[in-house]
């Protein structure tokens, strides 16, 4: 008989500062968050009120939830995965920094 062990589940959030040294140690920044942004409204695909409530919920946000519609979209702009699987990767991961 063999023993199963399951994954531990993903957290449903990350507190700022893991959240932000994970972000670092896949290569992303706040100003690389930031450019993104200011690219969305640049080319209109986000009204400049819609991209100032974004850069407040990435500087001021004291957690960051898995299933943020926003920072999903933000993730998807970026070209970082953002299905299930990957979301639930990277939140496992951060919580080991």
């Amino acid at each position: 008989m063999s023993l199963v062990i399951p994954a531990r589940a993903a957290p449903e959030a990350l507190k700022r500062t893991r959240f932000w040294l994970y972000a670092l140690s896949i290569g992303v920044t706040k100003a690389d968050v930031h450019a993104a942004i200011d690219g969305l409204e640049t080319a209109q695909a986000i009204t400049a009120a819609d991209a100032e409530r974004l850069r407040i919920k990435v500087d001021d946000a004291e957690i960051y939830e898995r299933l943020d519609p926003d920072l999903l979209a933000l993730a998807q702009v970026m070209g970082i995965a953002a299905d299930q699987a990957a979301l639930d990767a990277h939140f496992r991961s951060a919580r080991g920094l």
